[in-house]
Order: C-alpha cells, then sequence, then structure tokens
C-alpha cells in the first residue's frame, strides 16, 4: 500500500460511530453480485452482469482511498460500477440522492415561480401469477394511453401545467405479487386539485382499454387506481425519495423501504411476511437463504434492466433553469473524480485482493475516515494477521479468472463478530491501543 500523510482537520471525531447502512449496502451487493453470477456465461467465454463486479474489479493498476475531510467521508476511487439504480445498493444510494436533490431543486425553482407541484399515483390490478415483466408493458401501454387521452390535455392545459417528472417503482407482497405504480409530480398553477381529480375517470378508462382491468373491476379500479394530492404531499415524498430506516431495523424486520416508498401509504411500516417488499428486501431474505426471494430477485433485475428510474417531460428542466441531465454512468462519475475528495492512499493488487477475501471494504472506508492513512494500513495488517491465523477457503472475488470461486459463500468481517476483532485489531495496528 502507497499511503498519503494527512493532517486531520480539527473538530472530526476519530471515534465516529460504525455507519451500518452503508455496510449493509456493501453486504447486501455481495448478495446481489452471487445471485447474478451466471457459470454459464465462463464457459462461454462472456462476461457477467455489471452488478457481479462493481465496486470489486479494478479500472486502473491500483485502488484509491478518498475522503473528503470536510464532510468525513471516503469512497474508493479506479473501481468498476454497475450504475444499476434497481439492483446495486451500492450505486444505488448515491444514483438516487442526486436524483432526489434534483427533484427538490425543482420543487423550489417552480415555487419561487409562483407555481405548486401535485403528487398523482397510479397503479393497476395486479395477482400473484402475474409476471413482472408483462405487467411493466401493460402499465407502459395504460400510461401512454393515459397521457394520449383528450382528458388528460384538457386538465393540464386547464391546470396551466408546464410539465410533468414521473417515477416507476415496483413492490412485490405475499398476497398480490408484483406491484408496478407510478408516481407523477405535476408542476401547475396553486389550487388545482379538483380540475387533477376529472382525472380519474381518464386513467380507469385507459385501464380498461388496455385489458389492464376488465368491466367486473370498475369499482375498485375507480376507488382505490388513482390519487391526487397536493401541496406538502409532494415536497414529503420528495424529501424521502431515497431515504431508508437504518440498516439494523431491516434486518430485525427483514424489510426495507426506500426509493419505492409510497406516499399513499403514510406513515412506514414493514411485516415478516414480506408485504411491500423493495428489491432490496429480497437481497435481505435471500441471504437468509430464501430461495423464493432469490428467484424473485432475478426477475426483478431482468424485468427492470434498463428502464429509468425518473422521467422529465421535455423542455420542463429548462422551465425550471435547471442543466441537463446527468445519466446514472455520470453522476457517479462525477463523484468519483470530485475535487473535494483527497487520496490518502492506494491500494495494490494484493491489498486489493486480500481486502475483498475478508469483506471488508466497509472496514477500509470507515477507518479512513477515523485515522486517513493509517487507518488503512492498520486494516491491512489486521487482515494479514487474521489470514495468518485462519486462511481464508476461496481466492478473491475480483479476479476469480473464469470460475464462479469469487461469489462462493466465504468467511467474511461484515458479521458483527468478525467485524469488532477486526476494529479491534486495526485501531491497535494503527497505534491505537
Amino acid at each position: 500500500m502507497i499511503a498519503k500523510s494527512v493532517d486531520r482537520p480539527a473538530g472530526l471525531n476519530p471515534q465516529k460511530a460504525p455507519d451500518s447502512e452503508r455496510a449493509g449496502r456493501f453486504r447486501l451487493a455481495s448478495v446481489a453480485a452471487r445471485l447474478m453470477f451466471e457459470p454459464g456465461r465462463v464457459e462461454a467465454g462472456q462476461k457477467q452482469e455489471r452488478v457481479c463486479t462493481c465496486h470489486r474489479w479494478r479500472t486502473v493498476g491500483t485502488v484509491q482511498v478518498r475522503v473528503d475531510h470536510a464532510r468525513n467521508k471516503a469512497i474508493f476511487g479506479g473501481l468498476e460500477s454497475c450504475s444499476n439504480v434497481w439492483a446495486c445498493p451500492i450505486c444505488s444510494g448515491t444514483i438516487t440522492e442526486e436524483r432526489r436533490h434534483e427533484l427538490q431543486q425543482a420543487i423550489e425553482a417552480w415555487a419561487k415561480q409562483g407555481g405548486s407541484v401535485y403528487l398523482l399515483t397510479l397503479t393497476l390490478p395486479h395477482v400473484r401469477a402475474d409476471n413482472l415483466s408483462g405487467l411493466l408493458k401493460v402499465a407502459a401501454k395504460t400510461s401512454q394511453r393515459f397521457k394520449q387521452s383528450k382528458a388528460w390535455r384538457s386538465v393540464m392545459d386547464q391546470a396551466g401545467a408546464v410539465g410533468t417528472i414521473r417515477a416507476l417503482e415496483c413492490t412485490w407482497g405475499s398476497w398480490h405479487g408484483w406491484h408496478p405504480h407510478f408516481h407523477i409530480l405535476i408542476f401547475a398553477k396553486p389550487d388545482q386539485l379538483p380540475a387533477f381529480e376529472q382525472l380519474r375517470a381518464a386513467w380507469v378508462a385507459a385501464l380498461l382499454k388496455t385489458g389492464a382491468a376488465g368491466a367486473d373491476q370498475l369499482n375498485d379500479i375507480t376507488a382505490h387506481s388513482f390519487d391526487v394530492r397536493g401541496g406538502d404531499f409532494a415536497a414529503e415524498y420528495v424529501a424521502k425519495f431515497g431515504h431508508e430506516p437504518s440498516f439494523k431495523s431491516k434486518l430485525e424486520a427483514q424489510a426495507m423501504w426506500g426509493a419505492s416508498r409510497e406516499m399513499v401509504k403514510g406513515q412506514s411500516k414493514v411485516s415478516h411476511s414480506m408485504r411491500g417488499s423493495t428489491p432490496f428486501t429480497l437481497l435481505v431474505a435471500a441471504e437468509k437463504g430464501d430461495s423464493q426471494a432469490a428467484a424473485l430477485f432475478r426477475e426483478f433485475y431482468w424485468a427492470f434492466k434498463g428502464r429509468r428510474q425518473l422521467t422529465w417531460s421535455p423542455k420542463l428542466r429548462a422551465r425550471l433553469g435547471l442543466d441537463a441531465e446527468a445519466d446514472d454512468d455520470e453522476i457517479l462519475e462525477r463523484q468519483a473524480n470530485a475535487p473535494e475528495f483527497e487520496t490518502v492512499a492506494t491500494l495494490e493488487r494484493d491489498d486489493w485482493a486480500l481486502v475483498l477475501r475478508h469483506r471488508a471494504r466497509y472496514q477500509v472506508l470507515l477507518w479512513a475516515e477515523r485515522e486517513g492513512a493509517a487507518g488503512v494500513q492498520g486494516v491491512l495488517l489486521a487482515l494479514r494477521q487474521m489470514e495468518q491465523e485462519r486462511p481464508p477457503d476461496k481466492g478473491p472475488p475480483d479476479e476469480y479468472q473464469g470460475t464462479g470461486e469469487g461469489f462462493a459463500e466465504q468467511r467474511c468481517a461484515d458479521d458483527d463478530q468478525s467485524a469488532d476483532a477486526l476494529d479491534g485489531a486495526a485501531r491497535c495496528a494503527s497505534g491505537g491501543c
């Protein structure tokens, strides 16, 4: 390892509490990588899905450990990223946070122009036997017919709407299966809630015309497939977009509410029966050996691959004075190369392989924030000592060289007992005991 000596700014607490949310993201990312790894691709000489190599494979010879001292936040540089906002717990955190910030900017900009933002929620009937890809096709077809209707154009003109932002979201429930739905932010004149309520009939008509619902379901879809709210509801939805409860609470409840959280549900609830489960909930369950959850995650992955999380109507960003929208790859690259991050250490190939063998990516970042270069060196020394005492069973996940060994189960530092031991050893190695 090549380390750079950096003085710690005054006022930072070297005993910062472990960030269990970040540890959980790395942990679930490993689960996603194992679930999506396909041995047949190795035999055929094909690349694996990018989620399998995300934040594992090196793009250059070394891995940089970079720290923003003002925020006491550490990241890795020189690694591949998959930019999968749907299925990667690591990339989704960065991307969704940037999207949430853009949504807040949009609402604030429109408020300064004297406008109001409304939250429209659209759902369609579904049963447990429904295939997710099929549901998404029907949902897209229904949404298109809805927005092409005379009622949509008339109401939007009447309300003085200048554009919309549509969020596609999906949960899974043990009773009714997949639940894809749309949340749409509408930027219009104040006091237009009664006007938008007129769109209920147009959505119901679109459901019937596309076959998404039958005539025998008319009463149910009229009552439950459409919801529109204004004022604080839209702002609250945006404020919570991408935010989740602590990873500890998710593990205890085996449930996770994140970017797919619905405002119409009010206070978020968790359930052992996996009602309202997001894809990351499925990863938590799969990690515990739930084969059904693993299969559901794979189905979700393929159905949502390449889909947009947010869709802005044309010219809305310009009307609000916002810059052109960055794609997901650009958002991640911008953070990785942000000037406020300073490289405090670089990890050579063998160092990075050591970190991956023990799944200690979280500990490297944590100790870089606590002690800078000395903290990173302490983690490496502790890992070498642990490896001498009890060698791991498998090779480094990012250097599997044509085998599936990299994604096999390994002894790791993510469980509480091993993490505590590593923290103690790293503290001593960096001169803290």
